[in-house]
């Protein structure tokens, strides 16, 4: 390998020194202390495993990843590989499953999960490792392939990691909508589901007998119609901040209560003469 390929692959190596230094941080000052007997009822034991969840599982890829470089760098000579070593380890399917569920679990941690696991997946810097490692590997080195196969492993990880945290991210606003509303709307408490979505709402005039009109507010959702009776409020109320703003405003300005909820699939759509 020429120098410049050295100096990438010595880059790598403390790249990933520190950052498994930084996740046996978290998990011998913060996490072990949290759990031990003697920190009992500081926190609870349940609240520690999800604010560190998958923490260990993450430290051990990457414990596993550092230890075959530095086999590779104690028995170093110029036509030494190190892309399969990325590939014999990154390549295990529970790999995507660990983070995966890493990923999922964010949204439950919040704030706790952001502030003791800031350490993000480190794929991208991987992706900028390789990439230049390849440039600075001479296309007949025995390493050329395995770096090829490890640059399109990585972009892979990468491109399942970004769509779960996208995912993840939809579902933490999804469920934001849903909880503002439960505040707004008076009788009702279980809007919060997972395969639910709020739509749109609507300011309805509905005859009530021959002279009579009365409002209704209709909250159309994926799954379920509820109307509600509407009222004009004198006082102020919060606004459902995670909708959109001229539904925050509309609702900002009136009182709903629970008339009832009907579900979709019991609803049928005719058109009027």
């Amino acid at each position: 390998m020429t120098s410049k390929s050295n100096d990438v692959l010595k880059k790598l190596y403390h790249t990933e020194q520190n950052y498994v230094e930084s996740l046996q941080t978290i998990v011998t000052k913060y996490m072990n202390p949290l759990k031990s007997s003697d920190n009992a009822g500081i926190i609870d034991a349940n609240i520690v495993d999800e604010i560190f969840f998958m923490i260990p599982n993450i430290l051990n890829i990457h414990e596993r990843f550092l230890d075959e470089l530095k086999r590779r760098f104690e028995t170093w000579d110029p036509m030494q590989k190190v892309g399969d070593a990325f590939i014999e380890v990154f390549s295990d399917p529970s790999i995507l499953e660990t983070y995966t569920a890493f990923i999922n679990n964010s949204s439950k941690a919040k704030l706790a999960i952001r502030a003791a696991c800031s350490q993000r997946p480190q794929f991208a810097r991987y992706e900028l490792i390789f990439a230049r490692l390849i440039k600075h590997t001479d296309v007949e080195h025995p390493d050329q392939k395995s770096l090829q196969d490890a640059l399109k492993l990585v972009h892979s990880i990468l491109l399942h990691i970004n769509s779960m945290e996208k995912e993840a991210l939809e579902n933490g606003h999804r469920e934001a909508t849903l909880k503002d509303l439960e505040s707004v709307i008076e009788g009702i408490n279980d809007l919060v589901t997972p395969d639910r979505t709020f739509l749109m709402f609507e300011l309805v005039t509905m005859p009530f007998g021959q002279a009579t009109r009365k409002e209704r507010g209709f909250f159309l959702f994926s799954d379920l119609l509820v109307i509600t009776s509407i009222k004009r409020r004198s006082g102020t109320i919060r606004k459902p901040v995670s909708c959109p703003v001229s539904v925050a405003i509309t609702l900002d300005t009136h009182k709903y209560k629970l008339l009832t909820k009907i579900p979709l699939d019991d609803l049928e759509i005719v058109k009027c003469k």
